[in-house]
């Protein structure tokens, strides 16, 4: 899926895809933007995912078999 739009046809969500076929970045209706990026292990699951939010913020989300660990 790359794009989400209302009833009105307006874009509410728009995703951008590497070459992975995971999504890299969404851009929002108002224009706000959020990056992705991924760490895999030596089977291709991902172990690591950093986002980078709109405001400067950033996040990163461990897994281990898929599921998510603190």
């Amino acid at each position: 899926m790359t794009t989400v739009m209302d009833g009105d046809w307006i874009m509410l969500l728009r995703n951008f895809y590497g070459d992975n076929s995971r999504v890299t970045e969404q851009e929002l209706a108002g224009g706000e933007i959020y990056k992705y990026k991924y760490s895999f292990d030596s089977k291709h699951q991902i172990v690591k995912t950093i986002v980078y939010f709109p405001d400067g913020q950033v996040r990163q989300f461990n897994f281990r078999d898929g599921i998510p660990v603190k």
